[in-house]
């Protein structure tokens, strides 16, 4: 409630218990509040995972690119396509918790041929009807922006044109898939090329301000093949380092105990020891073990950003506008950098009452970070386990040694 509500209730209030209308208790009171809140307007409608019905947006908005040449693609553009998909796409997947549609278009081109666009969009029914949602499209306005400046971007205007001019008739088909192989891949839209994916064809698609590019949940190690990496396996995947299994029970017991401080001092142990063990590998390494070094750990920020596959491309949608990461030559701009590592401390305050251990891989020359290792830790007041994961983030140092230009 803002201040000016709060006024009006107090201002009310008064004017009516001077013309004695009533007294001035606890009840009338709530009574008053009730009334203000009710005259306030409503919020809008929220839709429920913002990066799910970003995969649609993006998608959409290609499929307009590719079909409008060089001429700049609107927001109208992409909302009149999803309506189109809506109302005239064929239902390709309906289960009680997923949804896809999909619709072609034939376009004429000035050289006589023609080129099929085909728009796929494949997401769990909660967010495929979000994204339809004409009352909740408020709330994905800014995303809406970000597309848009994706779709009218260089690069792939430059890919578009690359189609309607070639000379041959050209099957375009852009998939936004977030139903299938959710593990085993990050990438959210393909675009193909007669049956074989383009270069800029591969996005991993993040929406926000998020600056993650990995993340592991509590446990300490991946027990197999089927479960999920726990710490160790992630120390090991970006740094190439063994911590062992001499922290696993204290790390386990302080999260058992659901005791706050046993929990941080647990966590910095095993920070300490990652990076003791990291430090004694480069500072103790000869130049070819360091190029080593250096070339494991662009591979693990690789991994953590896109998996195994190659030629994936990040595309954050944020502030109406987007940025994307090429990590196809992470290796070779690693190795002009001069690679350093630090552990720290955060500060965050709140619930955070303890000083939370990070990693910090940092550019020595330029002083820029360029991703840290971080724990999140919250407990409710009732000292119940709310959130406790590992995350691997993107710095702005990464952002800017690894970012395609817009032009």
């Amino acid at each position: 409630m803002k201040k000016r509500d709060l006024d009006k209730i107090i201002d009310e209030a008064f004017e009516r218990q001077q013309k004695a209308e009533t007294k001035f208790t606890p009840a009338f009171l709530c009574e008053m509040i009730e009334q203000v809140i009710g005259e306030q307007e409503p919020k809008p409608a929220r839709v429920r995972n913002r990066g799910d019905v970003a995969e649609g947006l993006l998608a959409t908005a290609i499929s307009a690119r590719f079909r409008k040449g060089d001429n700049i693609v609107t927001k109208a553009d992409v909302e009149a396509e999803l309506l189109n998909l809506e109302a005239n796409g064929n239902e390709v997947l309906s289960t009680t918790k997923k949804r896809g549609k999909e619709i072609t278009y034939e376009i004429s081109r000035e050289d006589g041929t023609r080129d099929t666009i085909r728009l796929a969009v494949l997401l769990a029914r909660v967010n495929f009807d979000d994204l339809m949602d004409l009352t909740k499209r408020a709330h994905v306005d800014d995303l809406l922006d970000s597309v848009v400046a994706y779709a009218n971007s260089a690069n792939l205007i430059s890919k578009s044109l690359e189609f309607a001019l070639d000379g041959e008739s050209t099957k375009v088909d852009i998939v936004a898939d977030g139903v299938s192989d959710q593990k085993g891949t990050k990438v959210d839209v393909r675009i193909f090329n007669n049956g074989k994916e383009i270069p800029l064809g591969k996005i991993s698609l993040k929406a926000g301000s998020t600056k993650q590019l990995g993340q592991v949940g509590k446990g300490w190690a991946k027990a197999s093949a089927k479960s999920s990496r726990g710490i160790k396996d992630l120390f090991t995947s970006l740094f190439g380092v063994d911590i062992g299994d001499d922290l696993k029970e204290t790390y386990e017991d302080a999260l058992l105990s659901l005791d706050r401080t046993a929990m941080g001092e647990a966590i910095a142990q095993v920070y300490e020891t990652a990076y003791n063990k990291i430090d004694a590998i480069y500072s103790g390494a000869n130049d070819e073990e360091f190029i080593d070094f250096v070339k494991r750990l662009a591979r693990g920020v690789r991994y953590e950003a896109v998996l195994e596959e190659e030629g994936v491309s990040l595309i954050n949608l944020d502030r109406r506008d987007f940025e994307q990461l090429d990590f196809s030559e992470i290796e070779e701009k690693f190795a002009d950098l001069a690679i350093d590592i630090e552990v720290d401390y955060d500060d965050p305050g709140g619930d955070y009452e303890k000083e939370v251990p990070y990693l910090r891989v940092f550019d020595a020359r330029s002083g820029k970070n360029l991703i840290s290792v971080r724990t999140k830790l919250r407990l409710d007041p009732g000292r119940k386990l709310k959130e406790f994961r590992h995350y691997v983030q993107k710095e702005k140092g990464l952002v800017d040694l690894l970012k395609l230009a817009k032009e």
